[in-house]
């Protein structure tokens, strides 16, 4: 008797509950309401959610027959169980917490520090995730720690390729551990830790991409669709950091001195 594991389903919800395992902790730690923050992590994965599928959809536009998506049940579903996009579950999600915390009157500042790390950690289970099905793949590659699928339905098997999704799950939880490092340490700086985030990620996205094998992501020219929005994500946080915080002086001096201060 086979006995089908979605690997998939069990990386995501194992980076969600330990991620969110983090997230109560520091609200413990920091004496923080932790019904807000369950409620803030609600929305956030819903909109996650439906901002992902959404931008698989659009990138997929190209291939799919509108007639048949709309009539034909069968292929409908195809697209709608599988296929989803960081980055629109990363603007759906942040969308969706902004709105729920407006409507439900939490200040979303207080908690957003609190669940970066726990956003790091989710992505690197996903990609590993990708890594145990064999979606997200690398290109071919014949160097160290290439990876050979023997019965994938998504990469091609019996052909060496390069192992992206465990490297960007690796960088993930790095991001993740300089995250609490910076909470628990230098800030807890709402701005500054997504500032971390977002430019962290977009660089190692935007290099990774390069070695991606898998043609369903989306072209902007050369570019695919996550790395132009790595690119428009990087020009963003640094705008914004001129702007706030290199006008008043807040520059490496004082990250620094916050640092020697929270030692």
């Amino acid at each position: 008797m086979s006995i089908f594991i979605p690997y998939y389903g069990v990386m995501i919800l194992t980076g969600l509950v330990v991620g969110m395992s983090i997230g109560l902790l520091l609200c413990k730690k920091d004496k923080k309401d932790i019904n807000d923050f369950i409620l803030l992590v609600s929305f956030t994965g819903l909109g996650a959610i439906i901002g992902a599928k959404l931008l698989f959809l659009i990138v997929s536009l190209p291939e799919i027959n509108i007639r048949r998506f709309f009539t034909d049940y069968k292929y409908f579903s195809t697209y709608m169980q599988g296929g989803f996009v960081f980055y629109g579950g990363l603007i759906g999600g942040l969308m969706s917490c902004f709105f729920g915390a407006r409507a439900t009157k939490v200040n979303m500042k207080d908690y957003l520090p609190i669940g970066m790390p726990g956003v790091a950690i989710a992505h690197g289970f996903g990609r590993l995730g990708c890594h145990l099905v064999g979606c997200c793949y690398g290109i071919k590659y014949d160097g160290p720690f290439y990876r050979v699928y023997s019965h994938s339905p998504f990469a091609p098997n019996h052909v060496h390729l390069f192992p992206v999704q465990e490297v960007e799950a690796l960088f993930e939880f790095f991001i993740a551990l300089l995250l609490l490092y910076v909470y628990l340490k230098v800030t807890t700086k709402y701005d500054v830790m997504i500032m971390i985030y977002l430019l962290s990620y977009s660089i190692i996205r935007f290099i990774l991409e390069f070695f991606r094998g898998d043609a369903v992501r989306g072209f902007v020219g050369y570019l695919s669709t996550s790395q132009v929005i790595s690119l428009l994500l990087v020009l963003i946080v640094l705008f914004y950091y001129l702007k706030k915080y290199k006008k008043r002086g807040i520059g490496n001096y004082e990250v620094y001195s916050m640092w020697k201060r929270n030692r």
